[in-house]
């Protein structure tokens, strides 16, 4: 049931969906519309609006216009959309064309257009003249002419959503929303105020001998660990799994992607690392579900893109570096998953690979770090947004992460800095951060 959903969810943001179901709705219309034209033997639309099409040649010229239009519209909207997708993908990166592929509205527009092209071919084919019985579906040619202001509708929503959609700060905010969400999903649960983040020690993990391993049967990255379906082969086995990748890595054909620890390791079930593999799932793509780093990777390439010589836009590397750092503050306030994995009676099962918020500021901070160290709009920043996150991780951890990080920025900057007033910002910022993180450790300890 659980994979059913996967390739529903996949199927649900691919850009052929959304118009491949507004198509099929439009065929029902169609022969809804046509069945009711037949009941009601409508042979006038009388002297109103529609009266020219009431014979059958104006009925199929307006039917034939308006698909043909439909069709010519939706090619260029297909087309601006791949200009777009393009001039997106050089400046912010081919990470960003999945976003554009899954947008609902650009994928409402499509299947707009397609639908309306769909209904009227339906309809016109069932037009006909005095020498085979005239038969001119009233119902239906109303509706094509709705659908067909409803698409003009549609084409100024799509300009306008477009000439949004490729802006900067929208696509940086898009992401940002994005990377929130997966935080409230992957991480529902909130500390208490003032109450320390859980550690990721791992001391109930001692696995003895030597473990049976299962390796990867194609390369890929790890989309999706099934870490219910471990504890229970582990169980039955009398056995312990280590895990050692976390959804988002990258692993080789042939590498090991579960060690089988305990007394039934040395067994050759063939039918046990079978299901193990599955529970194990690789793609082609990152899961963007189950990988926050992906949008944090999302967020960094788009901000050393615009600190590159050829483009040297220091203040969307800013804007990028203030969505990081409202979703560090946000990661921070979350119970993050513990590695150990437990079967009902309470044994350890499975041990894994979880995300740690220090792997999340690193993956952050690091390349910002060293794309951006010769320039101090950005270094203060990136020491600001640090002060922030200081003041919401009362964990031991959290702290110790962030001042090495701090002090990483400021020791890089200062390098490359002759200027003293430039200097002197960055010391200003940088007691900011121990400030902070001095009057966050108070709480903690007390």
């Amino acid at each position: 049931m659980k994979r059913l959903a996967v390739k529903f969810s996949n199927a649900r943001e691919s850009f052929w969906f959304v118009p491949a179901v507004m198509t099929l709705a439009a065929v029902v219309l169609a022969f809804a519309t046509l069945e009711l034209d037949e009941r009601l033997e409508l042979s006038s639309l009388g002297s109103g609006p529609f009266g020219n099409v009431a014979s059958a040649d104006g009925a199929r010229t307006l039917l034939g216009t308006i698909a043909g239009s439909m069709i010519t519209v939706a090619s260029l909207t297909f087309t601006i959309t791949i200009t777009s997708l393009s001039l997106t993908s050089s400046q912010f990166g081919p990470r960003l064309i999945r976003n554009f592929i899954r947008d609902p509205g650009n994928q409402v527009v499509l299947g707009t257009f397609i639908a309306t092209f769909a209904y009227c071919l339906l309809v016109l084919r069932t037009v006909r003249g005095e020498d085979a019985g005239t038969f001119v579906p009233t119902v239906s040619m109303v509706t094509a002419v709705a659908l067909a202001l409803s698409s003009l509708a549609v084409l100024i929503y799509f300009i306008s959503h477009i000439s949004m959609s490729i802006q900067a700060r929208q696509i940086i905010s898009s992401i940002g929303r994005d990377l929130g969400q997966v935080i409230d999903v992957l991480y529902p649960e909130v500390h208490e105020e003032g109450q320390a983040s859980s550690t990721q020690a791992d001391d109930e993990w001692r696995p003895q001998g030597q473990p049976r391993r299962v390796y990867a049967t194609r390369s890929g990255y790890i989309q999706d660990v099934r870490y219910t379906d471990l504890v229970d082969i582990a169980r039955k086995a009398d056995a312990t799994i280590n895990v050692p990748y976390r959804p988002g890595r990258f692993v080789p054909k042939g590498a090991t992607i579960a060690e089988v620890y305990g007394d039934a390791a040395g067994v050759d079930d063939e039918e046990r690392d079978e299901r193990t593999c599955r529970a194990v799932r690789i793609g082609d793509d990152r899961s963007a579900g189950r990988d926050v780093e992906f949008f944090i990777d999302q967020l960094v390439e788009i901000a050393v893109r615009a600190l590159s010589p050829g483009i040297n836009d220091p203040f969307t590397a800013i804007a990028c570096i203030d969505e990081l750092g409202a979703s560090l503050r946000q990661l921070a306030e979350r119970k993050l998953p513990q590695p150990n994995h437990r079967d009902e009676d309470g044994v350890v099962r499975v041990h894994a690979s979880s995300q740690t918020f220090e792997g999340a500021v690193s993956a952050a901070f690091n390349l910002l770090r060293q794309h951006g160290q010769t320039s101090v709009a950005v270094s203060v920043r990136l020491l600001e947004t640090m002060a922030v996150l200081a003041e919401y991780t009362p964990s031991r951890e959290h702290q110790e992460t962030l001042q090495k990080h701090a002090a990483m920025v400021h020791r890089a900057a200062v390098s490359h800095l002759e200027e003293p007033a430039d200097i002197e910002a960055l010391d200003d910022r940088y007691r900011m951060v121990l400030d902070a993180l001095q009057a966050g450790s108070a709480p903690a300890a007390g």
